[in-house]
């Protein structure tokens, strides 16, 4: 089994590693890895995939926050359970988490390609009338299908709506 060896260098590691000759080379690099800081920072509590050179992606776990969620509610039954029953009890949680979160990354996986594939019209209304209208728009249009005119059921629905209206009306 091949093993990662994880190395955590702070700020002064790193310069310490670069070999700055002069204060300003500090300063800069300094001023470089604040601004990596902050972004990555950002992007995290953003909810956004962060991606550093190098390195790779990261990116807020949506299964931990839900579980981090539910902390609390586990906490009370620790105390309320026997151990049986809150291993039992955890294990749901453990469980229902896990399936919050696969929902929630189905909706965003299914969000991104409707963005992608309704550009124009996401953009346009994302301008016009905002993200939410915008996503609630996108989101409906791939969820419901186009049902064709059909003169029968237009028929059988305006005779119902007459009849509906004659009942009240008397």
């Amino acid at each position: 089994m091949k093993k990662n060896n994880l190395k955590i260098f702070n700020q002064a590691d790193i310069i310490k590693l670069i070999n700055c000759d002069s204060p300003v080379e500090e300063d800069l690099i300094r001023d470089i890895i604040s601004a990596f800081d902050i972004e990555i920072a950002n992007g995290i509590k953003n909810n956004k995939v962060v991606k550093i050179p190098y390195i790779g992606n990261l990116r807020k776990s949506i299964y931990a926050e839900e579980f981090d969620k539910k902390k609390k509610l586990l906490h009370l039954a620790r105390k309320y359970k026997t151990k049986e029953e809150y291993k039992e009890f955890a294990k749901e949680v453990f469980i229902e988490s896990r399936k919050l979160a696969s929902d929630i990354d189905r909706i965003n996986v299914l969000m991104r390609k409707a963005r992608i594939r309704y550009k124009k019209e996401y953009e346009k209304l994302y301008v016009n009338c905002g993200k939410a209208y915008a996503e609630m728009w996108i989101f409906s249009k791939c969820c419901f299908k186009i049902v064709p005119f059909d003169e029968d059921v237009e028929f059988a629905l305006q005779e119902i709506w007459r009849q509906e209206n004659e009942t009240r009306n008397r």
